[in-house]
């Protein structure tokens, strides 16, 4: 008769997680998250977690024995060149790691939580937010006609940049529905067929948000 395997008591669990290293933990959060959570977004966080242990020096240190303090000396760096947007989203990375750390076990608390952004160690410039130029009509609008020529140009393998055609009737398509939808580039290179089953409409789950949204295209 085969005996059960028990799960282990949670003592020894929590044993265990006093030892592992953050760089250990960082690999744990990779492969758990990029099966629910885009590549990218996971990939842009997990650089940014990892830039900050290897500042922190924390990398063959046990997870559990980050504190505030360690996240607190980076984020607020007088040295940080950063703009207030920057900072803001690097925060969110190293706390979205201890997030996952509490939900996994490996940690009791979120030392994270206890950071926020100290101002008085930013300049003026470093705390406005620039202002973002969108393309004009009539840029979008000369943008478009110039590819048009390129795609003709592409058809007879006579462009000098695209050696193959559908690259260049990709960008030619997407840069139509980013005019009409606001789409990421990642949204419109994942398009499929049954996206645009119903006439007029453009049907998309997102791959940064997994949210699914409608729009009205021409």
């Amino acid at each position: 008769m085969k005996s059960k395997t028990k799960p282990a008591p949670k003592v020894a669990r929590s044993k265990a997680a006093k030892i592992l290293t953050c760089s250990k933990a960082l690999e744990h959060y990779i492969e758990i998250k990029s099966a629910s959570k885009a590549p990218k977004t996971v990939a842009n966080n997990a650089l940014v977690v990892r830039n900050w242990m290897k500042d922190a020096k924390l990398e063959d240190a046990a997870v559990s024995s980050v504190t505030h303090k360690h996240i607190d000396r980076w984020i607020n760096s007088p040295r940080l060149t950063w703009k207030r947007s920057t900072r803001i989203a690097a925060l969110g990375s190293v706390r979205a790691f201890f997030d996952f750390c509490v939900d996994h076990g490996l940690v009791e608390r979120d030392p994270a939580r206890q950071v926020e952004l100290n101002y008085s160690v930013m300049t003026h410039e470093q705390k406005e937010s620039p202002e973002k130029q969108p393309f004009t009509e009539a840029e979008l609008t000369g943008l478009i006609k110039s590819m048009n020529i390129d795609w003709k140009l592409a058809q007879f393998d006579k462009h000098s940049l695209f050696r193959d055609k559908f690259q260049l009737l990709f960008w030619l398509i997407a840069v139509h529905l980013s005019k009409e939808t606001g789409l990421r580039i990642s949204d419109m290179a994942s398009l499929e067929w049954r996206s645009i089953g119903e006439v007029d409409k453009l049907v998309v789950w997102t791959e940064k948000t997994n949210k699914r949204m409608e729009f009205k295209i021409s």
